[in-house]
């Protein structure tokens, strides 16, 4: 199972992934979903601390209260929510922070 952190403060936001869905087509969502984030967020105005995207272990953390980085937070909490009300058995998803 992937566990997901969605951790949200003021203007700092992180996702994270660790560990292995049960199926490929699993895994290979969440890796859509975090690379898909990355690339949005090289894209926009705003400073990204960490990106860190290795098999079983991802992690994305950004600071910005524009809209585009407010866009990327919605996006990455809307994305794992849904595959996580689809596929409960896949991926666990957990908030932090506001």
């Amino acid at each position: 199972m992937t566990k997901v952190l969605l951790w949200r403060h003021g203007g700092q936001h992180v996702v994270s992934a660790q560990g292995h869905a049960k199926s490929e087509a699993g895994c290979a969502a969440v890796s859509v979903l975090m690379t898909t984030l990355a690339g949005y967020l090289s894209n926009i105005r705003c400073k990204v601390d960490v990106l860190h995207l290795e098999s079983g272990d991802a992690a994305l953390a950004w600071r910005g209260r524009s809209r585009e980085a407010r866009a990327a937070w919605d996006f990455a909490c809307i994305g794992f929510e849904q595959f996580e009300q689809s596929y409960p058995d896949e991926v666990q998803v957990r908030y932090e922070g506001e």
